[in-house]
């Protein structure tokens, strides 16, 4: 950076200019990647965990077989990241730094890990928010719905009292803008949620749809969907992980680990687990929903034509639940 000076300003008080010795102009289109090639290298180093970087935010993700290993493997990693950022003069917010440690099981009598940064015990928190998504410990989702639920109670109020006044193009403008944003985030990872859970999120957006089209509490809006050409919950659920899963995930069909002539030799195979919870990733249940797509959809040509073909058939079915999805039938012409 040359020939630029900065100044700060508190109220209607402002700094004496200094000239930067280094950084970038802030709002520059240049900027975020010439930032990302500076820290590209940190973690690169790293012996038993890796590093999730966004930004300036980082994450270091650590796994082991007990508390005392997690301990050790943190402590060295967390430390090697602080003293690569102190080399690229970049520095700690220790105060916004805290841990949480992922159980599938409730072992609150089970001391957890001490995570210590540099002298800084670190606090341990039941629930973090990671780039949007509520995440706690247990993987439950419980948080994260809390929080969806909550912004789609606002966007219902604001289709409410724009439904007052303004035609259905205007309630399915302001339908993108408030609601759809709030299902389809993440929806891939948190949609494997508790079936109690996910059906109060539908809900909601069942009583949006009321609202845009002007039907009673009570009233099946299954119809409305597919004249709007909206996508149910449980239908935007199917297509985002279907979609996660081909592009993303590395997939063994049936014939390519042996010769057999069987009916689902074309179809992509689920790995082999334990827990219901690896049965619920996007690159298991990803799998199951492709195998059960008709060859119409399976024989598209590109990715862009699997995705229209695809979100063309979940609108015309307007399906309430994967279970529907999974059990139903359709007649291939090809």
């Amino acid at each position: 950076m040359a020939d630029r000076s900065q100044v700060v300003q508190i109220s209607d008080q402002f700094s004496k200019p200094t000239s930067p010795s280094f950084g970038v102009p802030q709002g520059s289109i240049l900027s975020p990647l010439l930032f990302f090639i500076y820290v590209n290298d940190i973690g690169s180093s790293l012996q038993h965990g890796r590093l999730v970087k966004y930004c300036d935010d980082t994450t270091l993700c650590s796994t082991a077989d007990s508390s005392e290993a997690l301990e050790i493997q943190t402590f060295v990693d967390l430390n090697k990241c602080v003293q690569e950022f102190i080399d690229i003069n970049l520095q700690t917010n220790y105060s916004k730094t805290n841990f949480i440690n992922f159980r599938l099981r409730s072992t609150d009598s089970e001391a957890g890990p001490a995570v210590m940064l540099s002298d800084t015990m670190l606090e341990e928190v039941d629930s973090t928010k990671f780039l949007g998504i509520h995440l706690d410990r247990g993987l439950t989702w419980n948080v994260h719905i809390e929080n969806v639920c909550s912004k789609l109670s606002s966007g219902i109020f604001v289709l409410r009292s724009l439904a007052k006044y303004c035609p259905t193009q205007v309630l399915m403008t302001a339908y993108y803008g408030v609601i759809y944003p709030r299902l389809s985030y993440g929806v891939a990872v948190w949609g494997a949620t508790a079936n109690i859970h996910f059906t109060r999120v539908f809900r909601l957006q069942k009583k949006a749809v009321r609202i845009i089209s002007k039907l009673r509490n009570r009233e099946s809006c299954k119809t409305a969907f597919k004249e709007l050409k909206l996508l149910t919950l449980p239908c935007l659920y199917i297509l985002e992980t279907t979609l996660y899963c081909m592009s993303k995930c590395v997939l063994t069909r049936g014939r390519d680990i042996h010769d057999y002539n069987t009916r689902s030799r074309d179809n992509f195979r689920t790995g082999q687990h334990r827990t219901a919870v690896y049965e619920h990733l996007p690159s298991q249940a990803g799998v199951r929903f492709y195998n059960k797509l008709p060859n119409s959809v399976k024989n598209s040509h590109s990715p862009s034509e699997f995705k229209n073909r695809l979100k063309h058939l979940l609108m015309s079915e307007a399906f309430y639940s994967t279970g529907e999805f999974l059990s139903a039938t359709w007649v291939d012409a090809t």
